[in-house]
């Protein structure tokens, strides 16, 4: 979306959470939970704004970042409880639900009306909890939003926080390369490396750095990828495949991209199971599917290229042989069931 046609859609809004944060002098930044590039970089990025306007902020994630992020100075500065009261203002970055901030049980009056809360975020299926909800679904990422809005306020862009933001755009776009990076996300990336940006930094410690523990694990997702008569290009990782490699669920970040390169599938699906749970991460880059519609099936949710959902239970694996030569007598029907199943 062109800066315009974001100016018309959302600046009334866009001011009205201004008077808001123009008054408060506390204010909780707020990433979802296993946060990525894009919830990081655009709470960090504010963090350094409204700091440097004199507002007194926190950064705030149920989980810690991953150590790929630590290249920025925010990084280390998240925490991961806090009080309510303490706060006169929050705002969360890139939670297309309030569940996924995963304090809905124990905070629950945070989402109604304890302390105003302005929801930024460009998930077609964000549920709009806010006091204020910027959601623009035809933005690439929510940084790509908190850039446009810090526009539409006049605030000059810095290069500390260009570089947050650049962070969120790149890593929600696959480097510029998956279908949502159309002619608005090479312009803001464009403006952002004129404004300072430290790309560089972002490719050497997103892309060009990885753990020989993230690589055993990408390594099985990798062995056992498979695509199906329905041509769906399909992995799986189990909880022992962590406890094996010694890699976590942070690691699997940007594998289920190279499932979706498999030659011939119409989209990919990796499995993962951890803790009793399953979470399905869904990508396609054809025209004609809607994998957002497919994960809110499953009570999940995302955009109509890239979605996941998560789900109570554990992965068991099943499969058949069969016998294709055969010797004289033996029916051509004959099958071997239940050899190799397990």
């Amino acid at each position: 979306m062109n800066d315009q046609k974001f100016y018309e859609q959302f600046s009334r809004e866009i001011f009205s959470a201004y008077q808001s944060l123009y008054t408060a002098r506390r204010i909780l930044l707020v990433s979802h939970q296993k946060p990525d590039g894009d919830t990081a970089g655009s709470a960090m990025a504010m963090a350094e704004m409204l700091q440097s306007a004199g507002k007194k902020v926190t950064l705030f994630c149920k989980d810690p970042l991953a150590e790929e992020f630590h290249f920025l100075p925010k990084a280390s500065e998240y925490v991961h409880s806090f009080e309510i009261s303490d706060y006169d203002m929050a705002m969360v970055f890139d939670a297309g639900s309030y569940k996924m901030i995963g304090i809905h049980e124990e905070k629950p009056t945070f989402f109604s009306g304890g302390i105003p809360l302005w929801n930024i975020d460009h998930h077609v299926s964000n549920e709009k909890y806010g006091t204020w909800n910027t959601v623009c679904h035809d933005c690439a990422s929510t940084t790509i939003v908190v850039a446009k809005i810090l526009r539409i306020l006049k605030w000059k862009i810095p290069p500390k926080v260009a570089t947050p933001l650049l962070l969120g755009l790149y890593t929600d776009t696959g480097s510029l390369m998956h279908s949502n990076a159309v002619a608005d996300p090479h312009y803001e990336a464009s403006r952002l490396l004129s404004a300072g940006a430290d790309l560089r930094s972002i490719v050497q410690y997103i892309f060009r750095t990885k753990s020989i523990e993230k690589l055993k694990l990408w390594g099985r997702i990798l062995s056992r990828v498979s695509l199906g008569d329905d041509l769906v290009a399909t992995s799986f990782i189990r909880d022992r495949d962590f406890e094996e490699t010694g890699g976590s669920v942070d690691d699997l970040t940007g594998v289920v991209d190279y499932l979706n390169a498999v030659q011939g599938s119409k989209l990919s699906l990796l499995l993962t199971e951890k803790s009793g749970k399953v979470k399905g991460s869904l990508r396609t880059l054809a025209d004609e599917i809607d994998v957002n519609a497919m994960a809110s099936t499953f009570g999940g949710g995302g955009h109509t290229k890239a979605a996941g959902f998560t789900v109570p239970g554990k992965l068991h694996l099943e499969t058949q042989w069969k016998i294709s030569s055969l010797k004289p007598g033996i029916p051509e029907n004959f099958e071997t069931a239940g050899i190799g199943r397990r």
